[in-house]
């Protein structure tokens, strides 16, 4: 059975209001739930309680503007694509709202139907990563449902259950308790602990009972 996928949620920033009802007229035809801030700290109130998908901002804005909103949303919300426009493009704010994290960069005066292209690539492009790591999901939990079925040997089994653990689900330190019946204590039976560059890992000896 398929999961259920969310819709995803658009947050559209400029200090301009005519600019903002643009965005929002488009966005809206085609299908997107999106909400409109006027500011910087107004997207940053919304953002932290709502999770967007998709952030498209002005550069140019009075207090906080579209770089240094674009800096604050990859701090706190990596996950959250931004798209920026300005009718001030240059080369240098270009390359810094690349460098920056942004997933695109769009000068005004754009067509609508550009914009809504673009938001569109940048949504399939975030379905296909996300299907991507479910599947990566998935095949952890085969191997170790393989695991589980073919091992015997408990402190083997156990190794490979943290293992596969860490591994599926980008754990930093994996552990795993079992009790014991005839003592009724907890022993860590096995642990795992990634390495620091991230790519294996290893397995911890199995200490004395807690």
């Amino acid at each position: 059975m398929e999961p259920v996928r969310r819709r995803p949620r658009l947050l559209v920033v400029d200090d301009e209001a005519d600019i903002r009802g643009l965005v929002m007229d488009a966005l809206k035809a085609s299908g997107y739930q999106a909400d409109a801030a006027q500011n910087g700290e107004q997207a940053l109130e919304l953002l932290s309680a709502i999770r967007y998908d998709l952030v498209l901002t002005d550069l140019k804005m009075p207090g906080l503007d579209g770089l240094g909103l674009l800096s604050r949303i990859k701090e706190l919300y990596p996950e959250t694509d931004v798209i920026l426009f300005t009718g001030y493009a240059t080369i240098r704010t270009s390359v810094e709202a690349m460098r920056g994290g942004a997933y695109d960069y769009l000068p005004k005066p754009f067509d609508p139907e550009d914009l809504v292209r673009v938001v569109r690539r940048c949504l399939e492009r975030r379905a296909l990563l996300q299907e991507k790591e479910r599947l990566s999901e998935i095949v952890g939990l085969l191997e170790l449902g393989r695991a589980l079925t073919s091992n015997l040997d408990l402190d083997a089994l156990a190794r490979e259950i943290v293992e596969q653990a860490g591994r599926t689900f980008g754990a930093d330190w994996v552990s795993l308790f079992l009790r014991r019946e005839a003592s009724h204590t907890l022993t860590l039976s096995a642990g795992w602990h990634a390495k620091a560059e991230g790519v294996d890992g290893t397995l911890c000896p199995t200490p004395a009972f807690l």
